[in-house]
């Protein structure tokens, strides 16, 4: 199980290592040719030049901040866990249109920093997931504590696994990566179908904190 944590890691890792080849590096050239443009053309030229310059800085800044928080939301730093989630269901709400309603119910405890890390990306990629795949309008999120007690639960109301093409295996952490997650915790996750959709729910017990 822990073989299979590493590669999980692996596979963001080479993620974020894509991305930052096949969209960073391809704006760092247009931004090179736009300077090298502005350096030897006429006025007129180096106008368009210096404005898609300007274009390409503010995609890279996007860019940046898009791997910095993919490598660690401050959300879970300055909200905790249930307003991460919050944040995260609103800004996949507003990305994606799909509407995301989240919950919380009873009252959490003191949770390690590695238990809030998992169970938020697990819920990252079984949104990403509800869009890739379920063509769902609308799914909910509820994460429910009982001091060190935390389950959270993700559905959709789309096609299900059955018929549709299920969670991604590939990509990101995925079912593996999922229950290996939950595994190193002491945890367990269960991906289910349903008459209409799918529903993936991650328990764990957290007693350390830290």
């Amino acid at each position: 199980m822990e073989l299979a944590l590493l590669r999980a890691r692996d596979a963001e890792r080479r993620s974020i290592a894509r991305d930052l080849h096949d969209v960073t590096a391809q704006l760092l050239l247009r931004l090179e040719f736009n300077l090298h443009a502005i350096s030897t053309a006429d006025s007129a030229v180096t106008d368009i030049a210096c404005k898609d310059a300007g274009d390409v800085v503010t995609q890279l800044q996007q860019q940046v901040r898009c791997v910095a928080y993919l490598l660690h939301p401050p959300e879970l730093e300055t909200l905790g866990l249930p307003g991460a989630l919050d944040a995260l269901a609103a800004g996949m709400s507003a990305r994606t249109g799909i509407e995301i309603g989240f919950k919380c119910r009873g009252n959490q405890g003191k949770n390690s920093k590695q238990t809030e890390m998992s169970l938020f990306r697990i819920a990252q990629e079984a949104l990403m997931n509800v869009f890739k795949h379920s063509g769902a309008r609308r799914a909910e999120m509820r994460l429910h504590c009982s001091g060190n007690w935390l389950c959270l639960r993700i559905r959709d109301f789309g096609v299900g696994i059955a018929t549709g093409r299920g969670l991604d295996r590939n990509s990101g952490v995925g079912i593996n990566g999922m229950k290996s997650r939950m595994a190193e915790l002491g945890g367990r996750i269960r991906v289910r179908p349903l008459e209409n959709g799918t529903s993936v729910t991650a328990v764990v017990r957290d007693s350390v904190s830290g």
